[in-house]
């Protein structure tokens, strides 16, 4: 009777290992089923040349008046083929930097260049909490917009340095079922178990044709005998009529355009034509 006893204890032994092992396979072959690098879809489209040039190297001082100083940039522009999309001669506006502007950049170039890693190896990054409204308020306590009617503020705004690109992306239409064989491992060897129906996402690829322009604000204001202006730049979606700003997206495949380093090489080129064109 004993010996009966503990047959039957380690037959229901066996089987409870055998059970285990079962839902151990049947979970790693789901597993193995499961992407294991997320890739992204869309970006955050909100890079500009601020996240770029420190604040004190967003500012040109040279000696001529204003007025022209902003002959000069309408001259650059036209150059280049570009346009001035609004010229205001009383704008009212000019930029002051603010404290601990250096620092706050600085700050906010670490978090930027984390994202922009994830960005080049287009593996998903997802942002830690509270870090993207740090952000935000990093790179606005950085230079302050005043008004000072005084010091004879002109403001510009021109887009120039077109550049186009063919993005291709993927876009889910839908799922397919596929069914995936486990396996239960027993004394005796390996058995087929039950097969486990896997849901995966079904994707086709599209093409699109993207223009996107660089869009740059330059104020143009006296500042003790001189001439001081400021600029930034921020990358310009001609397909949607939406400029970089913290609360839009675009495709992933368009990255290389958006990123905003085109608007900090145009903004140190209107710069040094300024500064060798004795405007």
């Amino acid at each position: 009777m004993q010996k009966t006893i503990n047959r039957d204890l380690n037959s229901g032994y066996r089987c409870s290992v055998v059970f285990w092992i079962g839902l151990l396979a049947v979970s790693l072959i789901i597993g193995c089923a499961s992407p294991q690098v997320q890739r992204y879809d869309k970006i955050s489209f909100a890079w500009t040349s601020d996240h770029h040039l420190p604040p004190n190297q967003r500012f040109l001082t040279i000696n001529a008046p204003p007025e022209a100083a902003a002959e000069g940039i309408k001259k650059w522009v036209t150059e280049k083929n570009g346009k001035i999309i609004e010229s205001n001669e009383n704008c009212g506006t000019i930029a002051v930097l603010q404290p601990d502007c250096e620092n706050n950049f600085l700050e906010a170039r670490d978090i930027a260049k984390k994202e922009w890693t994830a960005y080049d190896q287009n593996i998903y990054r997802k942002w830690e909490e509270g870090e993207w409204q740090k952000l935000q308020q990093l790179s606005k306590n950085q230079v302050e917009f005043i008004n000072a009617q005084d010091k004879q503020p002109i403001c510009l705004k021109a887009q120039l340095g077109k550049r186009q690109k063919q993005i291709r992306y993927t876009v889910q239409v839908g799922t397919t079922t596929t069914y995936q064989q486990t396996y239960i491992y027993t004394k005796n060897g390996m058995i087929p178990g039950v097969r486990i129906p896997v849901n995966q996402p079904k994707y086709e690829t599209r093409a699109a044709n993207v223009s996107v322009e660089s869009q740059i604000d330059f104020f143009i204001f006296s500042e003790q005998g001189l001439t001081r202006i400021y600029a930034v730049g921020a990358p310009f979606d001609l397909g949607t009529s939406i400029k970089a700003d913290y609360s839009a997206s675009i495709r992933h495949s368009c990255w290389p355009m958006i990123t905003g380093k085109d608007e900090v090489s145009l903004i140190k080129e209107a710069y040094a034509y300024l500064k060798n064109s004795n405007p």
